[in-house]
């Protein structure tokens, strides 16, 4: 269920991270049904990026997200933000290495700051790369939360139509919530008439939210994730 509320403009996600669907939209209190219909560009939805090595940096990690839900509050034409939410189911994130995706759901999902598990000492991953369904080695936090919520700050548009909104992210990973100040860019988008990309980028400390990446031999990650939000909105 995706879910447009304002009493002036409802905008639908045309891009919706890789995955056509259809879907029901509320809008004035009404249910429309419309196709949701992806991009072809990899460079759509919800990236995310972090370096590794070891005395010196080796390179970077690099995937993307598909969205369970999203939860759309806006105004663009008076340059409001009400809210936007998203909702990241963690088997939804991959980054092209399913071994290292598991990794990756060992670090985001499991609760190995209050329960026994093995977890970061050693890797608890079975050999088809998921893993347990239950116990202590079992993911306890299968999603990320993302909200953008405005209220506080300022937004600015230029003449070429550009608009630039202050607003704050409430991130909520591995149980732990916390909220970042961030911009939201939006622009109209020249390949669609009437259509608008709205585009964001900030750090996800890993130290806020309890993260433990293990190493692999003297080879680790950064301090830090990078965030990359992109996608496309059409007024209705």
């Amino acid at each position: 269920m995706i879910r447009f509320m304002n009493l002036q403009v409802c905008w639908v996600v045309l891009v919706f991270f890789g995955m056509p669907f259809s879907s029901s939209i509320e809008c004035l209190g009404k249910d429309i049904g419309y196709t949701l219909v992806p991009l072809s560009s990899d460079d759509s939805g919800i990236h995310f990026e972090i370096g590794y090595g070891a005395l010196v940096p080796l390179g970077t990690h690099r995937g993307v997200a598909k969205v369970a839900s999203v939860e759309v509050v806006a105004d663009l034409e008076a340059l409001t933000l009400t809210s936007a939410k998203f909702t990241v189911p963690l088997d939804q994130m991959t980054s092209g290495d399913s071994k290292r995706d598991c990794h990756m759901r060992e670090a985001l999902g499991i609760d190995y700051v209050n329960k026994q598990s093995a977890f970061p000492e050693n890797h608890v991953c079975k050999s088809d790369f998921t893993l347990p369904e239950t116990g202590v080695d079992s993911v306890v936090f299968p999603t990320i939360q993302m909200e953008f919520k405005a209220g506080i700050g300022s937004a600015k548009r230029s003449e070429t139509g550009v608009v630039d909104i202050q607003t704050k992210v409430e991130l909520t990973i591995h149980g732990v919530m916390k909220v970042y100040p961030v911009s939201l860019h939006v622009e109209p988008d020249s390949s669609v008439k009437g259509q608008s990309r709205v585009t964001s980028q900030f750090d996800v400390p890993l130290k806020d939210f309890s993260l433990t990446v293990k190493k692999a031999g003297p080879i680790g990650v950064a301090d830090h994730a990078v965030v990359k939000v992109d996608i496309r909105l059409k007024q209705s």
